[in-house]
């Protein structure tokens, strides 16, 4: 399956349109929220194949456009927004306390790091 994913991301080379049909496809399974208090096996099956995915994306002229697209769609944003949401302030990073035990609980997080890592 991981082979496989690797090799999706170039059957949109050069396609806008095919590399948005693509994402929206995942679209609906990359709701971090919900995903929190809602998560499925179909749900995390769909995430982790969408991370491997993202992390196949080749460093070229085609694989750069492709993560430009994601980066339009929305998805790192969505990422980020989640990680903006529920990491604890600056002030209590050196401290193990329950804000970190909460953020680092959370089904989704290991999703958002390794699409963030492979984008």
């Amino acid at each position: 399956m991981s082979q496989l994913m690797r090799l999706i991301p170039f059957l949109t080379l050069g396609n806008t349109e095919k590399m948005s049909t693509l994402l929206s496809y995942f679209k609906p399974h990359l709701i971090f929220e919900k995903f929190d208090f809602d998560h499925t096996p179909d749900g995390d099956h769909m995430l982790e194949l969408f991370c491997m995915m993202s992390s196949g994306i080749e460093r070229n002229d085609n694989g750069s456009r492709f993560k430009e697209v994601i980066i339009e769609d929305g998805i790192v944003a969505s990422a980020l927004e989640y990680l903006a949401l529920h990491a604890p302030t600056m002030k209590s990073s050196l401290l193990v306390g329950e804000e970190w035990k909460d953020l680092s609980s959370r089904p989704a997080l290991k999703y958002v790091l390794r699409i963030l890592t492979g984008i």
